[in-house]
C-alpha cells in the first residue's frame, strides 16, 4: 500500500471528540464493549481503553460465545489472551440452550444483547459500546429501505440510544472500515475473521455483494448517509412531539396498566397519535419489537373517531377496553406454566435482592441472613409460585368476600369489568391451585413475606418506557 495513501487511523484527539459527543459519563466511568475479536470491536477496546485510563474509569470487555460454530469456544479463548495482555478486564458468556432453525442471526443478536445488558446490571456499569461503522450504518440503511421503513427506521442507527438500564452508544457509526484496520495496525493488534461475513444466506452479505450495482445508481455511502442524516433531523421532531402528547394524553398507573384521553388523541395529527398509540402498547406489552402495522393502522384511525362508545381489542400482548372517551391498555392474560417459587427467585433476580417479575414488577426479595426469615424457609415455600392473579384468582377472591370496596385500589371511576382484568395482571403468590397472597390487596402478607418477599418494595417496572430520556416511568406517580 502506497504510504501517502493510507487510511489515517482514529488518533487520541479524534476519539476524544467522539466520545465528547456521547457524554453524559461519571468522574470515574465504568463502561463495557461488546467484544467479538474482529476488527471493528477490537479497534474500538483498544480506543476505549486508552480514553478510560485517562479519565480514572475502567473498561469490560464482554465476549458473548453464541456456541453457533466448534472454533468458536476457542476463539473466545484467544480475545481473552489478548485482553489479559493490555490488562483489559474480559469476560465470556455462554449463549445456552438449543438453538433456533430459523432467523438465526436475528435471535442469536437479541440473546447476545439479553446476556450484555444483564452483565452490566451485574456489574452496575451504565454504559454498553457497540463497533458499528459507516458500512454497518449504510448496511442498515438498505435493509430497512427494502423493507419499506418509515422515517425511524431510514434513520438506521442512532449513536446513543437510552435503555431503562443500560445506555448503548456507538462512536464510530461515521468512521469507514479502512479507518478501524489502520487503527488495529497502529496498536499492532491481530484479530479474528468471521466466516459468517462470507456467507451468502445472510441478508448483510448479499447487499455488500451488491454495493457497486448501488453506487452506480447512485447510492453511494456518501448519498446514504445524507439521507440517514435528514431522516434523523425528522424522527427527533417528530420524537419531541410524541413525548409532548404522551405526557397530555396518557397516565400510566402502578397497577401495570394505562389510560389514554382519547378527546385529546383525537387533536392529534395521524402520525403523532400511531406513534403514542404504538409506544403505549409496547410499555403495556413488554413485546421486544411493536405492533404490526396493518393491526396498528386501522386501530389508530378507529380510535381518531368518536362513533363508537365501547371497543375490545387484542393487540401484541395488550388488551384494549374503550369506554367513553378513555382508553385501557393492560396486559393481556397469560396461561404460563407455573414454576417453583425458589427457581422463579433464583432465575428472575437480575439485580441482587430484588426479581423483575414476567418484565413487569420490580420485587424485593429478603435476604437469607435477614433475621426475620426462618433458616428452614425454602423446604416451606415448595410448590409455592408467583403467577397472575388471573381471573380464577379473581373469582376466588369474589367468592370468599375478600374483594370488598374498602380494598378496591383503583380509582373508583375505573368501570367494574376493567377492575376485575386489571386485577387479573397483579402479581400473586399460589401454592399448588390455592390462593396465598395478593400484596396489592393487602391480603396474605404473611405468607408473602415467609415466601422471602417483601411487601413494601413491588413496583410496576416494565422493560420498554414510554420515552427513551434518562427518566424511567417507573419511578414517577401515575403519570409519567
Amino acid at each position: 500500500m502506497d504510504v501517502h495513501r493510507r487510511p489515517l487511523p482514529i488518533g487520541e484527539e479524534e476519539f476524544d471528540r467522539l466520545m465528547q459527543g456521547l457524554r453524559p459519563f461519571e468522574s470515574s466511568p465504568s463502561l463495557a464493549i461488546a467484544l467479538s475479536g474482529g476488527p471493528d470491536s477490537l479497534a474500538l477496546a483498544l480506543l476505549l481503553n486508552r480514553w478510560v485510563k485517562k479519565n480514572s474509569g475502567t473498561l469490560f470487555a464482554v465476549t458473548v460465545d453464541h456456541g453457533l460454530r466448534s472454533e468458536s469456544a476457542k476463539e473466545s479463548q484467544t480475545v481473552a489472551g489478548w485482553m489479559q495482555k493490555r490488562s483489559i478486564q474480559h469476560a465470556i458468556l455462554k449463549w445456552a440452550g438449543e438453538k433456533p432453525l430459523t432467523h438465526l442471526q436475528e435471535k442469536a443478536r437479541k440473546a447476545r444483547h439479553t446476556l450484555l445488558e444483564r452483565y452490566c446490571q451485574d456489574h452496575q456499569i451504565q454504559h454498553l459500546f457497540f463497533a458499528h461503522h459507516r458500512e454497518d450504518q449504510v448496511e442498515t440503511f438498505l435493509l430497512r429501505f427494502l423493507q419499506k421503513s418509515g422515517v425511524d427506521g431510514l434513520s438506521a442507527m442512532s449513536s446513543l440510544s437510552e435503555g431503562p438500564f443500560v445506555r448503548k452508544l456507538r462512536p464510530l457509526l461515521k468512521i469507514p472500515k479502512e479507518r478501524i484496520y489502520a487503527t488495529l495496525e497502529d496498536f499492532e493488534q491481530p484479530f479474528l475473521e468471521d466466516p459468517s461475513n462470507e456467507n451468502f444466506k445472510f441478508r448483510r452479505v448479499q447487499l455488500r455483494a451488491q454495493k457497486e450495482g448501488f453506487e452506480a445508481l447512485g447510492m453511494s455511502g456518501d448519498v446514504i448517509e445524507s439521507i440517514i442524516e435528514k431522516s434523523s433531523w425528522v424522527r427527533e421532531s417528530l420524537e419531541k412531539e410524541t413525548i409532548k402528547a404522551l405526557f397530555e394524553i396518557v397516565s400510566v398507573s402502578k397497577l401495570g396498566y394505562a389510560t389514554l384521553d382519547l378527546k385529546k388523541f383525537r387533536t392529534c395529527s395521524f402520525e403523532i397519535a400511531r406513534r403514542v398509540l404504538e409506544r403505549v402498547v409496547l410499555m403495556i406489552g413488554g413485546k421486544s419489537y411493536g405492533p404490526r402495522w396493518e393491526s396498528l393502522i386501522p386501530l389508530v384511525k378507529l380510535l381518531q373517531k368518536a362513533a363508537q362508545s365501547s371497543l375490545v381489542k387484542t393487540l401484541n400482548g395488550v388488551l384494549l377496553k374503550k369506554k367513553h372517551d378513555i382508553l385501557f391498555l393492560l396486559k393481556e392474560p397469560d396461561n404460563l406454566q407455573k414454576i417453583n417459587l425458589l427457581a422463579e427467585i433464583d432465575a428472575d433476580a437480575k439485580v441482587e435482592g430484588f426479581m423483575i417479575w414476567k418484565g413487569r414488577f420490580l420485587i424485593e426479595i429478603l435476604q437469607s441472613d435477614d433475621q426475620k426469615i426462618p433458616k428452614k424457609i425454602p423446604k416451606k415455600i415448595q410448590g409455592r409460585s408467583l403467577q397472575p392473579l388471573g381471573k380464577k384468582g379473581v373469582l376466588f377472591l369474589k367468592h370468599q368476600g375478600i374483594l370488598t370496596e374498602e380494598r378496591r385500589i383503583v380509582d373508583k371511576k375505573v368501570p367494574q369489568g376493567v377492575y376485575d382484568d386489571i386485577l387479573a395482571t397483579l402479581p400473586a403468590l399460589w401454592e399448588n391451585d390455592d390462593l396465598l397472597s395478593v400484596p396489592h390487596l393487602d391480603w396474605g402478607l404473611l405468607f408473602w413475606q415467609e415466601s422471602r418477599l417483601k411487601v413494601s418494595k413491588i413496583h410496576f417496572f416494565p422493560k420498554n418506557s414510554l420515552s427513551p430520556s434518562l427518566i424511567h416511568v417507573n419511578f414517577m406517580e401515575n403519570n409519567f
